[in-house]
Formats: structure tokens, C-alpha cells, sequence
């Protein structure tokens, strides 16, 4: 976790990108209960530093911020959540959830932090669901694609 921490830190001076970022939580395995040690550690941080309330937006920026999330969930030990957005990443595991911008990190209320986690899953299983579909809408051209092709060749006499 240790790792996490310092790629958070990094972003936060400005020495990596978000992107780089989001891809170090992506690839962590299965670990719901890494990234929730994190928010834990995160959250004390807030406290230690006093920063909780710096450049605090108003609804419709956090509004416009979360329609424009990727999402990533990790199902065990213990569901998590991360919402990565523009400027942006919100980790949560439905108990307890901090948001991180550059130079500024704030932890989120309890009370939002299962709905916040259910966006996530949310956006996952619809991102799913289209990836199915689109898997089934291109099987089913290329099926009408072959049997169109196979019925226009001739047959050998």
C-alpha cells in the first residue's frame, strides 16, 4: 500500500500525472481492502494537515466532475469504489471515501459514501452490459457477413 500512498503523494506535487495515477489503483489486482487502508491513511492525513476544506466546489461542478467519471471497483475483501475524473480521483469503500485533486485532499461525508461507491458499480456494470452488447451485435454481423460471402460463391461442377 505503501506504493499507493507515495503515487498519491507524487501526483499531488505535480511529479506524475493523473493518469499515471489512476492506472496505479487500475492495477491493483483484487484488493478492495488495499484501497480501503488507503482511504484510512488518506482520511488521517486530512486531519494532519488541515487541508479538508481548501477549493471546495460548488453542486454544479461536482455534478459536471462525477458525470464525467471512470469508474473501477474492486469486489473483495471488501467492496471499493474509485471514480476518476478530470482533475479528479474519489476513493470510497462505502464507509469511509476521500476525494483527491492536486495539491488538496478532503475526506467525504459517511453518509454519501455508499452512494458514491453504488456510482461506481454502477458505471461498471453499464460499461459491461455495452460491452456484451456490443460483443453480440458485432458475433451476430460477422455471421451475416460469412453467410452472405459463402452464399454468393459458386459452387464447383
Amino acid at each position: 500500500m505503501t506504493g499507493i500512498i507515495e503515487q498519491v503523494r507524487l501526483w499531488q506535487r505535480g511529479e506524475t500525472s493523473l493518469d499515471e495515477l489512476t492506472h496505479a489503483f487500475v492495477g491493483l489486482d483484487e484488493p478492495g481492502g488495499e484501497v480501503g487502508a488507503a482511504i484510512t491513511e488518506l482520511c488521517g492525513d486530512v486531519g494532519r494537515t488541515g487541508n479538508a476544506q481548501e477549493g471546495d466546489w460548488n453542486s454544479a461542478e461536482w455534478r459536471a466532475a462525477l458525470l464525467g467519471c471512470r469508474a473501477r471497483t474492486w469486489p473483495t475483501p471488501g467492496p471499493a469504489g474509485l471514480l476518476a475524473g478530470s482533475g479528479l480521483l474519489i476513493l470510497t469503500d462505502g464507509q469511509q471515501g476521500v476525494v483527491l485533486r492536486e495539491g488538496n485532499q478532503r475526506c467525504l461525508p459517511r453518509a454519501i459514501c455508499p452512494s458514491l461507491l453504488l456510482l461506481a458499480q454502477t458505471i461498471v456494470m453499464a460499461d459491461d452490459a455495452l460491452d456484451a452488447r456490443e460483443v453480440d451485435t458485432l458475433r451476430q454481423q460477422r455471421t451475416q457477413a460469412t453467410s452472405t460471402s459463402l452464399s454468393e460463391i459458386d459452387p464447383i461442377r
